[in-house]
């Protein structure tokens, strides 16, 4: 019996070796295509109160509040995307400047961290 293969918005196919749907607390097979229920904020008077419960739930209505839909559109198609500033990022995590600039220092620590561990520091600055 052949494996179903799972198909992208843009009609293409994803590899067989796509874990989507593990990061979705949904476990969704594909990007979404109207507005997640784990992703939406909840807004008191034009302002967010609470974002949403989903990890990866982003504050853009226009890519349905999911992290994975904005990366996967805001995209070029080589994967590769502008660089975003601090407060281009807190404002699409729905969080504070201060806080954003503060937990962007600790990924890349985090990651700096990894790489050693994995032998793959010479890779970085």
């Amino acid at each position: 019996m052949k494996k179903p293969s799972l198909k992208l918005l843009n009609n293409k196919t994803l590899p067989e070796e796509s874990t989507f749907f593990r990061s979705c607390p949904l476990f969704l097979s594909f990007l979404p295509e109207k507005p997640c229920p784990k992703g939406a904020p909840i807004y008191n008077k034009a302002k967010i109160q609470s974002l949403g419960s989903c990890a990866w739930s982003i504050t853009l209505e226009k890519y349905n509040y999911c992290f994975w839909t904005y990366v996967s559109k805001a995209s070029e198609k080589n994967g590769i995307m502008k660089e975003h500033t601090n407060s281009e990022i807190a404002r699409i995590l729905g969080i504070p400047s201060n806080k954003a600039s503060v937990e962007i220092e600790e990924a890349f620590e985090a990651l700096k961290i990894l790489f050693i561990k994995h032998k793959t520091h010479t890779y970085i600055k």
